[in-house]
């Protein structure tokens, strides 16, 4: 009994990828492989691949209702903007001090 349980449980963890990707929205044929779709607890998250945005989608009162995700990416950009300018800085420093030598330091 404890075997086809598992067995069970495997092909529905196997075939929720089939269904998440049944669960695309329809539209013209350029859309086709757009987003992508993985199972989630309550739901599954679905994520744009052109933009990146990732929203979770829930059924809510027999309607499939998504959530888009707080966007961090602005905001990671421009972290690795201001340490790229810090790094930058920080290069044009040794080399100055390895210009000048020893005696400087």
């Amino acid at each position: 009994m404890k075997a086809a349980g598992i067995i069970f449980m495997a092909a529905a963890v196997i075939a929720m990828p089939a269904f998440a990707q049944q669960a695309q929205p329809s539209g013209d044929e350029s859309q086709n492989g757009r987003y992508t779709m993985t199972p989630a607890p309550n739901g599954f998250l679905r994520m744009d691949t052109r933009t990146g945005a990732v929203s979770l989608c829930t059924l809510r009162e027999g309607n499939v209702a998504c959530t888009t995700s707080a966007d961090e990416r602005g905001a990671l950009e421009a972290e690795i903007g201001r340490l790229a300018k810090e790094n930058a800085g920080l290069r044009e420093r040794l080399a100055e001090v390895t210009q000048r030598g020893p005696a400087a330091r």
